[in-house]
């Protein structure tokens, strides 16, 4: 019924869209060709060779907006789900979807998916939005972990990160002087009434900070939450804290970070992550990985206390270097990535890079592996 019912909505903002003598249309997207390596512990190297491929349109109609965008990829090797999933991405929010990627035997075959991963319409109002459609969504302003976004977080080991996965929702913005009125539903597969989401978030920006408070109830859970970003003498400040109530347990997740641009094009950026449903000690509880509430808040972290920090450098007009880990405290492992980024002539990009892993065995993040990466992107 709730699927029909946005699929209506959509079909008729195609047709309010469609080309008028009045109308402005434009086209944009990217080719990326990426070369992995990936090798879990005490097993052989994959390759991989995945050439990503991103189309979007965006049409406008006086005050209404039409926007989509289609992900074509296509790969070549002993693909695992860490290499194509670090690419293409899907949510749990959707109506339909493409079918599973990984299902079948994927050993040295080619395969080809696709992503619709916008068609959503923006209807401008005075001093409010309406949206309706596949659309990106994000709250809350963590530096690395986010506790808020139940929704649509970014894995830790992504490594295309431009563009976050389209959810299927419906989204009202209203906009009173200095502050915002942000109320969506989100909707999942065949729209099943335990599948849904609603949030209601306040957003109120203040002299010296932007201050958000966020109320969700998802897939029969509910959190409330609390986001604040504000600067002190130069120096970014964020802090997120949840208080999520599952169907089993209530626990509560938090983030605070920092982050500063230092002379000569050097930034930093520091976060303290506490995971309240996350084990301590050396050893982590896996089954953790089974519990209904972990899973369906994305939460994908074991343990109770992380630090993450990150440090970038423009070394050259075209040239640049980042690097980043993300330490788990209670067992001493870590995931560390490294990038290198080359402009080699107007949007034209080359990327090195890789994950490494470190940690004893059974430690999280070393059950992650190394991955080392190549990408060629061009963009138009």
């Amino acid at each position: 019924m709730h699927g029909k019912l946005v699929h209506g909505l959509l079909f008729i903002g195609g047709l309010l869209s469609w080309p008028l003598p009045t109308a402005q249309a434009s086209f944009q997207g990217y080719s990326k060709v990426f070369i992995q390596s990936y090798k879990p512990n005490d097993q052989p190297h994959s390759h991989i060779i995945t050439a990503a491929n991103r189309l979007s349109l965006l049409h406008q109609v006086g005050s209404t907006t039409w926007e989509s965008s289609l992900q074509l990829l296509v790969d070549k090797g002993e693909a695992t789900d860490q290499q194509t999933g670090s690419i293409l991405r899907s949510s749990p929010y959707r109506i339909k979807d493409r079918p599973d990627p990984f299902a079948g035997n994927r050993a040295k075959q080619l395969h080809a998916y696709y992503n619709l991963d916008r068609a959503f319409l923006t209807y401008q109002m005075n001093q409010a939005d309406l949206v309706i459609g596949r659309q990106p969504l994000s709250l809350g302003t963590s530096l690395f972990i986010n506790p808020i976004d139940v929704f649509n977080p970014l894995a830790i080991n992504s490594i295309d990160t431009e563009e976050r996965a389209g959810v299927d929702a419906i989204r009202f913005k209203i906009y009173p002087q200095q502050a915002v009125i942000d109320a969506g539903w989100l909707i999942g597969p065949d729209g099943a009434d335990d599948k849904q989401a609603y949030f209601l978030r306040y957003l109120a920006s203040l002299s010296a900070a932007d201050i958000s408070f966020i109320l969700s109830r998802f897939q029969q859970r509910q959190m409330l939450g609390t986001d604040i970003q504000t600067q002190y003498e130069g120096t970014g400040i964020r802090a997120s804290v949840a208080a999520i109530e599952g169907n089993q347990q209530s626990f509560v997740r938090a983030s605070l970070g920092a982050d500063r641009v230092l002379p000569d094009d050097w930034m930093v950026a520091a976060e303290y992550h506490f995971n309240g449903i996350g084990e301590t000690g050396f050893l982590l509880r896996t089954e953790l990985v089974q519990d209904q509430d972990w899973q369906v808040a994305q939460i994908r972290y074991l343990g109770r206390h992380y630090f993450s920090a990150s440090v970038s450098k423009a070394i050259s007009a075209l040239t640049a270097l980042a690097g980043a880990s993300t330490f788990n405290t209670d067992d001493r492992s870590s995931l560390n990535s490294v990038q290198f980024t080359y402009n080699i002539r107007q949007d034209h990009y080359l990327v090195l890079g890789g994950l490494i892993s470190q940690g004893k065995t059974k430690t999280e993040f070393s059950a992650y592996g190394d991955l080392l990466y190549g990408s060629y992107r061009l963009y138009y």
